[in-house]
């Protein structure tokens, strides 16, 4: 092997690492914020649903949940958009790196079998990787 070729070698295997990872954290995201779902949340009117007369009673008499937060439609909306918003770029990380795991790996073997074996093997190993990192430290 030539200088050039091997150091074509070395980019070529960093840039389907880097396609790994792209690809791990980004269907992780999207699993996480999917199974997770939206924020749970308080929404409330804070001068209609405070006003003096139900101050007396309690919260939870009132029909909130206490281990949530309180807060305005306007902010819900906010976090609701945020959950989606990370959803989605979580599911688009985790495609593009899929198809750049794909692709550099079919360069580099230039077989297409090779490629798609890259695309479901190569995030098995991060993760076994990962935890056997978490299980020692």
């Amino acid at each position: 092997m030539e200088g050039a070729d091997i150091y074509r070698l070395i980019g070529m295997c960093l840039l389907v690492v880097f396609a790994w990872f792209a690809q791990v954290v980004g269907f992780s995201t999207f699993w996480r914020e999917f199974s997770d779902g939206p924020p749970a949340m308080n929404v409330v009117d804070f001068d209609k649903d405070f006003s003096d007369e139900e101050m007396n009673r309690p919260l939870a008499d009132l029909g909130y949940d206490l281990s949530v937060s309180f807060v305005s439609a306007r902010v819900a909306e906010e976090r609701i958009a945020e959950h989606q918003r990370r959803k989605r770029f979580g599911l688009l990380a985790g495609i593009l790196g899929a198809i750049g795991v794909f692709f550099v790996a079919y360069k580099l073997w230039e077989d297409w079998i090779m490629g798609v074996a890259c695309v479901f093997v190569g995030p098995l190993a991060i993760a076994w990787g990962m935890q056997r990192l978490n299980r020692s430290g």
